[in-house]
């Protein structure tokens, strides 16, 4: 007997559609800590919730407008909504942040071809710094709390590299352990990239934990547990790498 027991609940029905129970090309989901679903819903432009239990309708909280194209999502502690976009005519990026108090829809930063390339995954930490996967130009970047100027904190930019741990090659996501170390989602170079912050410095140092000749890694997160989920395109599946105590992360 499989001890393992799962229901499923799909939120998107019988194919593509604008409707509020459809979806259109989904980049990316974030479920909040009570168990609301966000979909960034690409192909509708527009940021998809479903609250906690609900098997019906989405409700639109960002976007549904032509100039809107969701990449990456994150949800903060207070319901405030950051996007990543990366428009496909003009190659331009921008991060977005809905304010769920203000009701509103703010450019929190955005760029020209020459600044970033094509912004996909997100993520901020506990002091609500901001951190984007550029994967035309191979870096991470960090954004300090309400700051418009980008930091470097991993990869060289605009520089692919695969023979060395400090390049990346085509980035698509990023996530936090609960010690603020960066974990990457090196796509092009088919493994998993952890940046581990020293002693606050600014010293980085990245080692793969994860690489195969076959893996195309495209999506990374951390479950409440800080177990450790990666969406390997190539091989069709989700992998999880258990924590086992301890402090593995630092």
């Amino acid at each position: 007997m499989n001890p393992f027991r799962f229901n499923c609940v799909t939120h998107g029905y019988g194919g593509y559609g604008s409707g509020f129970n459809k979806l259109r090309n989904p980049n990316d989901v974030f479920v909040d800590s009570i168990g609301n679903i966000f979909i960034s819903d690409y192909g509708n432009r527009r940021i998809q919730k479903w609250n906690v239990n609900s098997t019906g309708q989405g409700i639109t909280t960002v976007g549904g407008d032509s100039n809107f194209d969701p990449q990456g999502i994150f949800v903060t502690q207070q319901g405030d909504i950051y996007v990543s976009e990366s428009h496909i005519i003009d190659s331009s990026s921008r991060i977005v942040k809905y304010s769920s108090s203000l009701n509103s829809l703010t450019k929190f930063a955005a760029f020209s071809t020459t600044d970033l390339g094509m912004v996909t995954g997100i993520v901020l930490d506990q002091c609500d710094n901001v951190y984007v996967a550029d994967y035309n130009k191979h870096q991470i970047l960090k954004f300090n709390n309400n700051s418009y100027v980008g930091l470097t904190v991993a990869g060289i930019t605009g520089k692919m590299g695969t023979n060395s741990s400090y390049h990346l090659n085509r980035p698509q996501d990023v996530t936090l352990d609960q010690y603020g170390n960066l974990y990457i989602a090196d796509t092009s170079n088919r493994r998993i990239q952890r940046v581990i912050v020293q002693d606050g410095s600014g010293t980085t140092m990245m080692e793969t934990i994860v690489e195969t000749t076959q893996y195309v890694p495209k999506s990374i997160a951390f479950d409440s547990k800080w177990n450790l989920y990666i969406s390997d395109s190539n091989n069709h599946r989700i992998q999880r790498y258990d924590f086992k105590g301890g402090d593995l992360y630092c």
